[in-house]
């Protein structure tokens, strides 16, 4: 189960992202969850990031970006689990504009 968690930044726009961080605190331990990352590369929208993480063997919150990223248009943030969580992940960003 999941989804679109957040679309960040403007499309046809650059912009700076210099960390992004998601709070995991709120699932279920043992829940296998994937984060991935979206963005348009020639007007398609790629995968450019998919990464595994276990909940109570990683930590609860998870630094997918930690430093200067530039994004040309709308990078969109997925995450989903192996179980039903109906709970709600937090994330928090900063995103500067060019």
């Amino acid at each position: 189960t999941g989804g679109l968690l957040v679309d960040l930044g403007t499309a046809a726009t650059r912009k700076k992202l210099h960390s992004l961080l998601l709070d995991v605190s709120a699932l279920t331990d043992g829940a296998i969850i994937h984060v991935k990352l979206f963005i348009k590369i020639n007007d398609t929208q790629r995968k450019v990031y998919d990464e595994t993480f276990t909940i109570g063997a990683d930590l609860d919150g998870l630094w997918v970006v930690n430093g200067s990223l530039v994004i040309h248009d709308i990078l969109s943030v997925a995450i989903y689990s192996d179980t039903d969580e109906s709970k709600a992940v937090g994330y928090t960003c900063c995103l500067e504009a060019m």
